[in-house]
């Protein structure tokens, strides 16, 4: 297909857009499936790190609304995201591509011009937020994520950094063949805690991504249960019904709990701080975020049918 370019300033993209995603639309499984396997088997592998990121800024890219692309069109894109989210778990991956992935999930969850508008969320959209929940609430990914960076630490070798050999990434995955070596930057162990943390400070993005993918989670988890609630099939007296709404939202007031320990442990907050001060001083340089943060927690507070005393403050 031959397209004719003119003023860019004046010429309407579109038709463009929609060529080339219909084009990458018969490529995208193959292209999914050699990114996954770079990232599990040849990290180690010149230049792959910048591939991986390329990837995910094109995949970002194309689910933004920003690209004002129609569902129908990025629909085909939604569904490989599941076979990634199980690496948010494996926290040893360089912090650059962590962060990276961390953003195209932040923007499949798009709540603030999106879901939050929607009557009926997406089954992909709820699948990464149900993921997402879980991995916080089971498997303490909050706790493992790395948020301390060294000052030093911009990913070179020094005569000081362990070597991390035979990487693997989840359960899932078969015996890699392969060694993957990846750097630990804590510079090993220092007689001198306090020198240790002079040298170490937070890194806010990746507090802020984490922060607020968990609360986009939680917020869509919370408004899916509000749907099912609403739902006219199921009768005020059945007691499943409440009782499995019962045990969601107690899940849900678990990962509030672990996100509010995550926050302020890392920005040390003083323990009777309010949590949504805690969210508005994160969020304070990115405006985007605050809005996103705000009317997740007012979604959440809502969403909730069975309140106590657990969050008044939210």
């Amino acid at each position: 297909v031959t397209v004719i370019l003119t003023d860019s300033e004046s010429f309407d993209t579109s038709h463009i857009k929609c060529l080339t995603i219909k084009t990458l639309e018969h490529h995208w499984p193959v292209l999914v499936k050699n990114m996954k396997l770079l990232l599990l088997r040849y990290l180690n592998l010149a230049n792959a790190e910048n591939c991986i990121l390329t990837f995910f800024s094109l995949w970002e890219n194309i689910i933004s609304v920003k690209a004002n692309l129609s569902v129908i069109d990025t629909k085909p894109f939604y569904a490989d995201l599941q076979g990634f989210v199980d690496l948010l778990r494996n926290t040893m991956l360089p912090s650059l591509i962590y962060t990276h992935l961390l953003s195209l999930f932040n923007e499949v969850l798009c709540y603030g011009s999106t879901l939050a508008l929607q009557d009926i969320l997406p089954e992909e959209i709820c699948g990464l937020a149900h993921s997402i929940v879980r991995f916080v609430k089971d498997f303490r990914l909050l706790s493992d994520v790395r948020v301390q960076n060294s000052r030093s630490g911009f990913g070179f070798l020094g005569h000081e950094c362990q070597v991390i050999r035979d990487y693997t990434l989840g359960p899932e995955v078969a015996p890699l063949t392969a060694t993957i070596q990846l750097v630990d930057q804590s510079y090993g162990d220092d007689e001198h805690d306090d020198s240790n943390q002079s040298r170490s400070e937070v890194d806010k993005t990746m507090l802020q991504r984490m922060s607020l993918l968990v609360l986009k989670s939680i917020a869509v988890t919370v408004k899916e249960m509000r749907c099912d609630s609403s739902d006219s099939s199921i009768d005020s007296s059945d007691y499943n019904a409440i009782q499995d709404m019962q045990i969601v939202e107690r899940s849900i007031r678990d990962v509030l709990k672990k996100l509010d320990v995550f926050i302020r442990n890392s920005l040390e907050f003083h323990p009777e701080t309010p949590f949504t001060k805690m969210l508005i001083h994160l969020f304070s340089e990115q405006d985007d975020y605050l809005i996103e943060s705000m009317v997740c927690t007012l979604d959440i507070t809502v969403g909730i049918v069975y309140r106590n005393s657990m969050y008044p403050d939210l």
